[in-house]
């Protein structure tokens, strides 16, 4: 419409102008219409001057809103543009019209004429559409490409960037259109991390594409770093001229680690393969091939890899033949797997090498494999071999314990029938005093004997466990000697033995060595010779092998008995087992003595070997470290009359006892009891019934001693004797428990105890460690006791008691301390308070007041055997222990029934005074 401005002739102008025009009066008719009208509409003159605008052709100008613009434009230069118009016009069909009017000046006051201008834009609408929807293609195809795309002018100025290239960069394409590329796309080498050139700088320069750059760090805008693989390619008009240039560009740095770790897996998968210690073979699944072996099955064979590169299984030796080779193959394709034990494969030099073949088919590629892994499994085999031969060592070292628990129960049950019926016998009433000594002889020397069967089994335990301790002190040869004759000649004389001892060198009057260990070896060695011995002698010979600082004791036990075969030695120094069966059955015994005999005299620097011939005899010699005799006195042309005998010691002696003692017990039983033997010895004794009235006594009074119990409510012995050692009592403190074992002792120990008794206490026992204590607490700490003596609040003293020994008589059990003038009213008022204890028992139970029952049965267990009850410690023990235990609430109820059904069969308990409500179901 630019080309009406320079129109002065309205109506020729339409004719030459070559835009369809047409030349309108105020009453809309045409008045001229251009060339290129008629020509663009196809119409003539005829049909369209002197017509009506909205007359001509078929109506498609009859448009109200148009009519009425035209005829509304302003006198003068109005004007209007841009008026749209869409119909079917004849010939041309569907059209977009764009319309134009402006009015022209006329003369003077009538209003000029309207030149109406009109465009046929369909077509280039159409391309518009069609651009636009290209564009939205294109833009879509862009964006959901997984790469990153940039397009950029020749200048390097970015046009465009894709959703992924905007995510990359950290810039919005909004921020990123027209910038230069160096400022959105900041790339720097991998290594150096120096700037290098973009890929479509090059593209621009060379005018060529530029393919995939390796080792790029593209820098983001937020300043994160990842591995980029880029390329560009210059963008060309039809012409062949560059207009721009887009890059594609993506993040390998999952890719690149990914591949790292592949190259890392495959290192470490060839260093395990090269460094295993089994043999790997790795064949072709179809040809069974050999494709790789790696070093340790070379070693193994002693062949190069050359040997097996190609050849199936069968030609290397691990299968028959060929055709057995092929089945394996066949099965493991099936199965995926297969697996030999004890294969017999042979090296270079014809050993056969037994092996572990075990097979598995994995996919490699397109491909499978077959893993061999070949296991050398000679040391298995010798283990396994080992293992079987110590199996059959077990069975038969536990053939030898079945067969020593049975020599055991007649080593017990002989000495225990002695026992019980001289015990019988001293009961019998009128009994001759003489008889009745003899009795008790009888049942104190069975009695020892069990106590040496005892001491034997624990001994060989400690020796096992590892826990045996010896010591290195000063030992008097002869006085030991002496011992030993004392306590063996009567023996030997018994089976009319000759018992002969020979000095066959000058001895030293001491040595180093542990004397008890010493002498329970010699004790074992002599009574092994007088158990084998029937007729003939026993001789000891003592001599001293070497000089300066090791010197040897040597003791040769010579005996003229039955003798040993040979093929026996071995067997006597193994635990359980004797020379043969036949040795058990004829003269008895456990087996255990030569065995803890040899490990005594092991942990004593020596040995003991023998000699003996069937028949005739036996020699065992004892050898041991005695240490330095340097500076010690010889003794010259010894024999055993000469020996200096030990003078027997008075077991019953009185043992006075001279201070003042506090003893803390809970127990009202034991508080008599024990008081009462040390008030007979002659010390002052104060009671507290636990550990806080102790402490609290003792803040005021002086004692020379304590005898603590550890087992007691409100404050404990381990509690009270660490608080007594912190405020500053440094005399003795001696610990009373219920608990016997090694790890009591020690913790009573750590608490700051002095020494450690355990219940039930034995009467000399108790005044020699008391005494004992007492006179080696530092004179200028003992205080001179006050002759006033301070009475207890636990009632009379009681009198001294024996080892406890329970008798019964029908079904009333009697304690055995009943005939001793000194014990009655003691034992009489603790069986009248039983009914209570019971009911305590019975209450306690009942309310699950676990506490207060552990309490009970504790007094009762450390009180019963003190009275002379003996079978009321083992079911009182056995309930306490059950509930320290957790070991359940039958189990707890069952021994505490068990416990009261005892208390009821002692001789004088009135069941009348339990209390009615609270009796138990016994």
């Amino acid at each position: 419409m630019s080309n009406l401005d320079s129109l002065n002739s309205p109506r020729g102008a339409c004719y030459s102008i070559r835009e369809q025009l047409l030349l309108l009066d105020n009453e809309l008719r045409v008045e001229a219409a251009s060339c290129a009208y008629f020509e663009g509409f196809n119409v003539t003159s005829e049909q369209t001057l002197h017509r009506r605008l909205h007359h001509i052709g078929k109506g498609q100008w009859n448009i109200p809103a148009l009519l009425e613009r035209l005829k509304e434009l302003p006198l003068g230069d109005g004007s209007f543009a841009d008026f749209d118009v869409e119909g079917d016009f004849p010939g041309l069909g569907r059209r977009n019209m764009l319309l134009g009017a402006r009015r022209i000046p006329g003369g003077g006051a009538e209003p000029g004429a309207i030149l109406l201008g009109i465009e046929d834009v369909t077509d280039r609408r159409r391309m518009r559409v069609e651009l636009v929807e290209q564009r939205a293609w294109f833009e879509t195809t862009l964006t959901s490409i997984s790469d990153a795309v940039i397009v950029t002018n020749t200048k390097a100025r970015i046009n465009y960037m894709n959703p992924t290239a905007q995510l990359l960069t950290g810039w919005t394409q909004e921020q990123a259109l027209g910038a230069p590329l160096a400022e959105v796309f900041n790339i720097v080498d991998e290594k150096l991390r120096q700037p290098v050139e973009s890929p479509v700088d090059k593209a621009i320069r060379e005018g060529a594409i530029v393919g995939l750059a390796n080792h790029t760090v593209l820098i983001a805008r937020d300043g994160s770093h990842m591995l980029i693989d880029d390329s560009a390619a210059p963008i060309r008009d039809k012409a062949g001229g560059l207009i721009g240039v887009v890059m594609v560009f993506h993040n390998v740095t999952h890719e690149r680690r990914a591949k790292h770790q592949l190259e890392i897996s495959e290192v470490r998968y060839r260093r395990l393969f090269e460094t295993a210690h089994d043999g790997i073979l790795i064949l072709d699944a179809q040809s069974a091939q050999v494709l790789d072996v790696n070093k340790f099955l070379q070693h193994l064979l002693g062949y190069p890899a050359s040997f097996f590169m190609g050849k199936e299984l069968w030609e290397i030796g691990i299968f028959e033949d060929a055709e057995r080779c092929k089945a394996v193959v066949a099965e493991l394709q099936r199965t995926g797997s297969i697996r030999y034990e004890n294969l017999p494969l042979q090296d270079q030099a014809g050993r056969q090498i037994p092996v572990e073949f075990v097979s598995n088919v994995y996919r490699e590629g397109d491909h499978n494999v077959i893993q061999c892994n070949i296991r050398d499994i000679t040391e298995r085999k010798i283990a396994g071999d080992e293992i079987r031969r110590m199996k059959d060592a077990a069975e038969d070292a536990n053939r030898a314990k079945s067969e020593f628990l049975a020599n055991m129960s007649h080593e017990i049950r002989t000495p225990m029938t002695a026992i019980l019926g001289f015990s019988d016998m001293m009961l019998q009433p009128h009994q001759d005093p003489i008889d009745r000594a003899d009795c008790v002889q009888t049942v104190r020397r069975n009695a020892l004997h069990l106590l040496e069967l005892i001491n034997d089994i624990l001994d060989l335990s400690k020796i096992e466990a590892g826990k045996m301790a010896v010591e290195r002190i000063s030992c008097d040869v002869a006085l030991l000697l002496s011992d030993l004759i004392s306590l063996m000649r009567p023996r030997a004389l018994e089976k009319r033995l000759a018992f002969n001892v020979r000095f066959d060198s000058p001895m030293p009057h001491c040595i180093k060595t542990d004397p008890t260990r010493l002498r329970q070896i010699l004790v074992n060695l002599v009574g092994n010779a007088l158990k084998f011995t029937t007729a003939g002698s026993i001789e000891l010979r003592i001599s001293v092998e070497g000089e300066g600082a090791g010197n040897i004791l040597c003791v040769e036990v010579i005996d003229s008995g039955i003798g040993i075969a040979p093929e026996n030695f071995d067997r006597l120094f193994q635990p359980f087992i004797q020379g043969e069966e036949s040795t058990t059955r004829k003269f008895g015994g456990t087996g255990l003595g030569l065995t803890i005999s040899q490990q005594l005299a092991k942990l004593l620097g020596g040995d003991i070997q023998v000699t003996s011939e069937l028949g005739v005899g036996s020699t065992f010699t004892l050898r041991i470290d005695g240490g330095s005799f340097a500076g010690a006195e010889t003794l010259t042309n010894l024999n055993d009359k000469m020996l200096t005998r030990c003078a027997p010691m008075d077991k019953w002696r009185d043992i006075p006892i001279k201070g003042r003692i506090l003893l803390v017990e809970d127990g009202i039983d034991n508080q008599r009891l024990l008081s009462a033997h040390l008030r007979n010895s002659g010390a002052d004794v104060v009671i507290a019934e636990n550990g806080q009235v102790a402490v609290d006594l003792m803040a005021t009074n002086p004692f020379d001693l304590v005898l603590m119990d550890m087992q007691m409510p409100v404050m404990d012995g381990y509690t009270a004797t660490a608080e007594l050692r912190r405020r500053g009592f440094t005399m003795p403190v001696i610990a009373l428990t219920a608990y016997a074992m090694e790890e009591d002792r020690k913790k009573c120990m750590a608490s700051g105890c002095t020494d450690y008794l355990s219940k039930p206490i034995n009467r000399d026992l108790l005044l020699n460690t008391v005494s004992r204590c007492m006179a080696e607490a530092p004179q200028s700490k003992r205080r001179e006791s006050s002759s006033a003596s301070w009475e207890p609040s636990g009632g009379r003293a009681p009198g001294s008691i024996d080892a406890p020994r329970v008798t019964q008589a029908g079904d009333s059990i009697k304690s055995n301390l009943s005939g001793r003038s000194t014990m009655k009213d003691l034992i009489a008022e603790f069986v009248e308070g039983l009914p209570v204890r019971v009911a305590a028992l019975i209450d306690s139970l009942r309310s699950n007041d676990f506490t207060a029952l552990q309490r009970v049965l504790h007094q009762l267990r450390g009180a019963g055997g003190g009275f002379g009850f003996d079978p009321v410690t083992e079911p009182a023990g056995t309930a306490e222990q059950a509930i320290i235990d957790s070991g359940g609430l039958q189990v707890i109820t069952d021994n505490v029934n068990r416990l009261i059904h005892t208390i009821r069969q002692i001789e004088g308990y009135d069941q009348s005074k339990e209390q009615p409500t609270l009796a138990a179901s016994t």
